[in-house]
């Protein structure tokens, strides 16, 4: 079953055309990474999956529904620059604003907590974190719900290369449907399954071996997996 359906997607920002005829189908369980420059309209995909912005015209379907319907079943990360590292919270209480719910009581935190491995943490402010604890604080957060799909804005921004290592390590562990998007062109990682090119156009989607290829096309430059930490280069420098 498809977690995701996009059909002839149009989206009109004020006088600007945003995305033009974006049509994807994401499966049930599966991880799709939206790679592409800034401006290039990935966040307003997401803000489209989760029903936050009228489409100019087509259509949004979450398991088979309109994204109002199902919105309990998505889970939403933000970007990591967008985030006030001032708030006065804890990690514990950063994580406990995902529980909108009364059934997502304090066994679901500390299980979201576990899973991210940051449960030693829960007592810090969320300010004295770095960068990919911060992450993971978010991730937490958005699973306390207990989502089936997971949208995931720019995740690997602003933290260093061993915390993108560990965060792309942690994905095949979280069985949900995901979509993150990036403007990180250079690397992919192993545990992406399937890779969409977004310049307002959708260029293109399926499975990452494929993608890779026309990565380099759109974007002329070389492309690396990110696998156990360490890039291997799949695709040769420009000249």
């Amino acid at each position: 079953m498809n977690a995701i359906e996009i059909r002839d997607l149009w989206v009109r920002l004020g006088k600007e055309l945003v995305l033009q005829g974006i049509n994807l189908e994401v499966e049930e369980k599966s991880t799709l990474a939206i790679i592409g420059p800034n401006g290039g309209g990935k966040t307003t995909l997401l803000r489209a999956i989760l029903g936050l912005i009228k489409p100019e015209r087509g259509r949004v379907l979450i398991f088979g529904e309109e994204p109002e319907r199902q919105r309990a079943k998505i889970g939403y990360v933000p970007q990591l620059s967008l985030f006030d590292r001032d708030f006065p919270a804890t990690v514990y209480e950063a994580v406990k604003m995902g529980a909108y719910r009364k059934e997502h009581g304090e066994e679901k935190i500390e299980k979201a907590l576990k899973m991210l491995e940051i449960e030693e943490l829960k007592d810090m402010m969320i300010g004295e974190l770095s960068g990919g604890q911060v992450q993971r604080a978010l991730i937490a957060r958005a699973l306390v719900g207990e989502p089936e799909i997971l949208l995931l804005d720019e995740p690997t921004a602003s933290i260093d290369y061993e915390a993108k290592t560990s965060f792309y390590d942690l994905l095949p562990e979280l069985k949900k449907t995901i979509v993150l998007v990036t403007h990180d062109v250079g690397i992919i990682s192993e545990s992406i399954e399937k890779v969409a090119c977004l310049n307002r156009k959708l260029y293109y989607h399926g499975e990452r071996e494929g993608a890779l290829e026309n990565v380099s096309e759109l974007y002329h430059c070389p492309v690396d997996i990110l696998a156990h930490g360490l890039p291997h280069r799949v695709l040769r420098e420009h000249e």
